[in-house]
């Protein structure tokens, strides 16, 4: 197994050609271990990001509720919850990784509750903490990732044509930019 790893690592460090590796030859560069999902742990990172989100909220919320800060200008307002505010959103953005791995189903693999317990992940990390529906996003997601980066069949991200940008809405044209 490491021999077929270092041979693949081998074989893409000295491509002259710069051609990507194919799928079948990064699966055998990765150790076997991998491709190992285990439960317990993802369940465990799902509670420390989830604590995460409810601590840092419930400071925020005990802060910007408390007399003393509606005592303050607003300028001072804003930095006193500016630090917690990047904490709160880097815990939800940790959640819903959390949630994106439910979307692939990766978050538990067992034959009996995998399928339930990816849901229930995904439902409390993307439907209620970040508060985008999960199912829609796991269905649209699962159609980006069948045409990812293709230039016409990518389903959530439209590609901008530099050869056609010309003709683009200047606003439109602002966003590419």
């Amino acid at each position: 197994e490491d021999e077929a790893m270092d041979q693949g690592i081998s074989n893409f460090m000295n491509n002259r050609d710069n051609e990507p590796p194919k799928l079948g030859q990064v699966v055998k560069m990765l150790p076997k271990e991998t491709w190992d999902v285990d439960t317990p742990t993802s369940l465990f990172y799902f509670a420390v990001d989830m604590l995460a989100v409810i601590t840092t909220m419930g400071f925020l919320d005990a802060i910007v509720t408390s007399d003393l800060y509606h005592s303050w200008p607003t300028y001072q307002q804003a930095l006193s919850v500016m630090p917690l505010q990047i904490l709160t959103g880097f815990a939800m953005w940790c959640t819903w990784c959390i949630g994106h791995d439910a979307g692939h189903g990766v978050v538990s693999k067992d034959a009996k509750y995998g399928k339930a317990i990816n849901r229930v992940v995904g439902e409390i990390t993307h439907s209620m903490v970040c508060l985008t529906p999960f199912v829609p996003w796991a269905l649209s997601h699962r159609k980006h990732h069948l045409g990812h980066n293709h230039l016409e069949k990518d389903y959530s991200h439209q590609w901008c044509i530099r050869e056609e940008a010309e003709g683009y809405h200047p606003a439109v044209k602002a966003s590419y930019y």
